[in-house]
């Protein structure tokens, strides 16, 4: 099943307002003219019917190269990102260097594609045509514009952040938010000092409605100062609130998974002993724990649990590991509209590096003899109730991977959000055939019960097949074959419904 002519450069899975799954967009580079490159996108409905295509061109040259970064869907367009780079003549490390951020607006309705903006002196302004001419206007800049586009229920448009190419951070001062019609709205200044001795960066934390919620960082001389997490209006700017989550002698340092729940903002993760100047080692996690704060950034509920509260359950012992040496490791945490939260962890065990030695021979001896790979274990769910009370533990058996981070793959919120689906793959040795096989494993939690369906995951012709998320009840298959006109896109139907 071939798209498009041409290679295929980029691919992205397109959401709607609401954050459900809308297609898949696929963007081919076609022929090559001087100093221009032909592309043609495509974009696919959930059901894989094909319900746009256009063309369009773009620079080449100059040494500039670009990747293209994002793709939203605002009402009827496809709002497309693009970051340019190139690497120093005389790099030693060859790491590129960022130019600039631009976009470029596809209208469904006409299919026309406008030409690539930019944010330049306080306005969106037409980006050279000629990469050569980008290159050397970019490179004056040491403080770039970053452009982003977002969609929600309520709200759609774009931000504008900073980014200093020197990493100059106290130099980066602001953000600003404009309406999808491109115009301004308002920007907050969140670093309105920039001094290097005493500046605060930011990030994005989450967006829900009219709210938009980031982290607040302050550095003096270096060290982190203080943490907290600030609520924005995003139709105004206007700070609602200002939450304080770390401070010096606070005790606690938090890892941050946030959502917004009935107006309530529910933050979730694991926790470490704060050590000097505000540091923490998150492979020494202390447990899980949980803060609801209200519209007004009062808290309304704080409950940490300690690994001894969870342990024999979750069989580890009381300094979260298991007979083996595996600690948890969580992948994905769930943050029901019921308010019950359910964590995705995977066992894991960094290994060890190997022992060096000064001896050649002797060195590949001792090396083998004491390097130990990484590994990646069972999946463990932990079920908490409304009160953040563990109400179950399930076990999700799987073989070990080694040199292996994660088997988890993606996750789905479903049923109103009150009920998840995640998925992993896990390679099995085939005895019989003598042959690795993959498994890809669907596990739904509902009601705080996890129940699992394993399928394996095969070619025909035996080559690479690509697991992508799709509409509700349904995963996508990519399969990429040796010969093109074998690759294929398929949507398989899940049993969990």
């Amino acid at each position: 099943m071939k798209l498009a002519e041409g290679s295929l450069i980029y691919t992205s899975i397109v959401y709607d307002s609401d954050d459900n799954l809308y297609g898949y967009f696929y963007l081919y580079q076609m022929d090559a003219e001087k100093n221009r490159k032909k592309l043609e996108y495509v974009l696919l409905d959930k059901n894989l019917n094909k319900v746009n295509n256009g063309e369009f061109s773009t620079g080449s040259g100059g040494k500039a190269k670009y990747k293209f970064d994002n793709c939203t869907l605002i009402d009827n367009k496809i709002i497309l990102t693009k970051d340019y780079y190139y690497t120093p003549t005389f790099s030693i490390d060859g790491i590129p260097v960022y130019l600039a951020t631009t976009f470029q607006i596809i209208t469904l309705q006409d299919r026309s594609v406008s030409p690539e903006y930019l944010y330049k002196d306080g306005n969106f302004v037409e980006a050279p045509t000629d990469l050569s001419v980008l290159k050397d206007e970019a490179k004056k800049e040491e403080t770039k514009n970053v452009i982003s586009a977002f969609s929600n229920e309520k709200n759609a448009g774009f931000y504008i952040t900073q980014y200093n190419q020197k990493q100059k951070n106290y130099l980066e001062k602001e953000m600003k938010f404009f309406d999808k019609d491109l115009k301004f709205k308002w920007k907050y200044i969140y670093n309105p000092n920039t001094d290097p001795e005493n500046y605060t960066t930011f990030k994005f934390l989450h967006l829900k409605g009219d709210n938009i919620y980031i982290t607040e960082t302050n550095w003096v001389k270096h060290n982190v100062n203080s943490f907290n997490i600030v609520a924005l209006n995003i139709r105004t700017g206007e700070k609602k609130y200002e939450y304080k989550m770390e401070f010096p002698g606070c005790g606690k340092i938090h890892n941050l998974n946030a959502r917004e729940v009935e107006g309530k903002l529910v933050i979730a993760g694991t926790y470490v002993k704060e050590e000097k100047d505000m540091n923490a080692d998150f492979n020494k996690r202390l447990g899980f724990y949980r803060i609801v704060l209200n519209e007004n950034g009062s808290e309304t509920d704080k409950k940490y649990l300690p690994w001894p509260s969870l342990a024999p359950r979750a069989n580890i012992n009381e300094k979260g590991y298991d007979k083996e040496g595996y600690t948890l490791h969580p992948r994905r945490y769930f943050l029901f509209a019921n308010g019950k939260i359910s964590i995705v962890s995977e066992r894991y065990n960094p290994g060890k590096s190997a022992v060096q030695v000064p001896i050649p021979f002797v060195n590949l001896i001792v090396a083998a003899a004491t390097y130990k790979p990484q590994c990646t274990g069972d999946i463990v769910v932990m079920n908490f109730n409304k009160d953040f009370a563990l109400e179950s533990a399930d076990t999700i058996r799987k073989e070990v991977s080694k040199e292996n981070y994660s088997d988890y793959l993606f996750s789905q919120y479903i049923r109103n959000d009150t009920a998840a689906v995640f998925f992993y793959s896990n390679i099995v040795q085939n005895k019989k055939e003598k042959k690795e096989d993959m498994i890809l494993g669907i596990d739904l939690i509902a009601d705080g019960k996890v129940s699992e369906e394993k399928i394996p995951v095969y070619s025909k012709k035996k080559y690479y097949i690509e697991v992508m998320p799709a509409k509700e009840g349904y995963i996508m298959l990519r399969e990429y074959n040796e010969k093109e006109k074998y690759n294929q896109l398929r949507l398989e139907k899940l049993n969990y419904e």
